[in-house]
């Protein structure tokens, strides 16, 4: 999940790839893993949803203000 939070795309892509396979390891249990396969299935999408304002940005808006940046046009 840290890796989520990084602003840079490669650390992203990594972050996603790491929860792929703890959810092919959670649906590979014996008992088939549902109650973990859910919750990582909804980090999936949250990692997904950050990596699609990452690759339009090339950074995290909502930091600007924090990290006294200013906004860009298209944020």
């Amino acid at each position: 999940m840290p890796l989520f939070h990084s602003e840079k795309l490669e650390d992203c892509k990594q972050g996603l790839e790491c929860m792929a396979q703890l959810l092919e390891q959670a649906r590979s249990r014996e008992d088939g893993g549902t109650n973990q396969a859910q919750y990582l299935k909804l980090f999936e999408y949250w990692g997904r949803q950050l990596m699609e304002i990452l690759t339009e940005f090339g950074r995290f808006p909502d930091r600007n203000k924090i990290l006294n940046r200013a906004n860009t046009e298209a944020e």
